[in-house]
């Protein structure tokens, strides 16, 4: 079978940039063969994970399935102490968007008493919304569950060709996007934080005083920007706060689309503003900013990518980046579901902390939020 890729998925197209990787932790010693057997039995139905970037030409990747995951395990003589995000390489096999290679990986670490299990998802296949259903799928094979609903790989539906009248704005009006993409910034200290219920509907409650209805998402936000944003570099002089949103339902996909289907939500500010408005505004603007998020914006976004591949072909992906403070909210995703044969992990850590990129995870009373700041 062969899954064209869609023009948002282009976007991806990089060497080891925008992987996604998760490490689960549980008590015990898991079953490798056991695992692998699942991770078979799981790709059977999504097939897209089984995948092998081919490229056709300059302008044109496919993915072409059935192949099987790569699993691997190996021994440590000790118990290592794993945080959020500290070292996080030795428990990972990580991917690279290479010919004829595996786009999705597990390592598993065996400790004198307890297991690690590391995936590393290219970016390529789909957004976080495709792996974590993956994962729950696999986690239902593994406890002996029936696959009742089959993924959706029709990603020709975000396929929006350019035309020589389509579309004049430029790359960053367009997608948020910018070419050539922000250099990287060294790794420098761990900021985190944490906020209970309690916190966010105080904060709900005191943007709704003064007429801003937000959710929670914008509330951690604008807390994000609030304390961090001195650390973003300007793009022409205006600090951009950014949140992939979502699209499905807005373009009415069909339920369970696997790919990449998330539009960057731009709020911009004047340099020295976000510390200078109260804080209701700046969640209010963040709002506004998701709510743009509607099918205009987003088909015009599919179709300026589609220009950059057709104008410089696939290469052209190598060097585009996203300016400004990068938000990703996992708190919604019921990480603590995943089982792959040893009940509830005990630990969850994400391994993907780039600079500039603030993490949401899920926490007992709310949720606890990390930012590397860059150096």
């Amino acid at each position: 079978m062969k899954i064209p890729l869609s023009s948002m998925d282009y976007y991806f197209f990089r060497r080891s940039l925008y992987t996604i990787q998760l490490i689960f932790e549980y008590q015990g010693h898991l079953d490798i063969q056991q695992l692998t057997k699942n991770l078979e039995k799981t790709i059977r139905t999504f097939t897209a994970v089984g995948s092998r970037i081919k490229i056709i030409s300059d302008y044109e990747v496919i993915l072409e399935t059935g192949h099987p995951i790569s699993v691997k395990s190996r021994s440590v003589v000790d118990e290592p102490l794993l945080n959020s995000f500290s070292e996080t390489d030795e428990f990972l096999n990580s991917v690279e968007n290479s010919e004829d290679q595996p786009l999705v990986t597990a390592l598993v670490t065996n400790t004198p008493t307890r297991s690690f299990v590391g995936f590393s998802f290219s970016h390529l296949l789909g957004d976080g919304a495709s792996f974590f259903e993956f994962l729950d799928s696999l986690s239902k094979v593994s406890q002996s569950e029936e696959l009742t609903k089959r993924p959706a790989n029709q990603r020709e539906l975000l396929q929006r060709k350019h035309t020589n009248s389509s579309n004049t704005q430029n790359l960053f009006e367009a997608t948020g996007y910018i070419q050539p993409r922000p250099k990287n910034s060294p790794i420098s200290d761990l900021e985190t934080f944490a906020m209970t219920e309690k916190q966010l509907l105080d904060l709900r409650k005191q943007c709704a005083d003064n007429g801003v209805i937000v959710s929670n998402n914008d509330i951690l936000m604008a807390e994000l920007a609030k304390r961090f944003h001195q650390y973003v570099p300007p793009f022409e002089n205006k600090i951009i706060v950014r949140c992939p949103v979502d699209y499905r339902n807005i373009l009415g996909l069909p339920s369970g689309y696997f790919g990449n289907a998330v539009r960057d939500a731009i709020a911009i500010f004047e340099v020295g503003e976000i510390e200078s408005l109260p804080f209701h505004k700046v969640a209010a603007r963040i709002r506004q900013s998701i709510q743009g998020v509607d099918r205009k914006s987003i088909e015009n976004s599919l179709i300026r990518l589609d220009k950059l591949r057709m104008d410089e072909g696939i290469r052209a992906f190598e060097n585009v980046g996203c300016p400004g403070l990068l938000v990703s909210n996992l708190s919604k995703f019921p990480m603590s579901k995943i089982n792959l044969g040893l009940g509830s992990p005990i630990g969850f850590y994400h391994a993907s902390l780039n600079p500039r990129l603030g993490l949401i995870l899920p926490a007992a009373d709310g949720v606890r939020v990390v930012f590397r700041r860059p150096g």
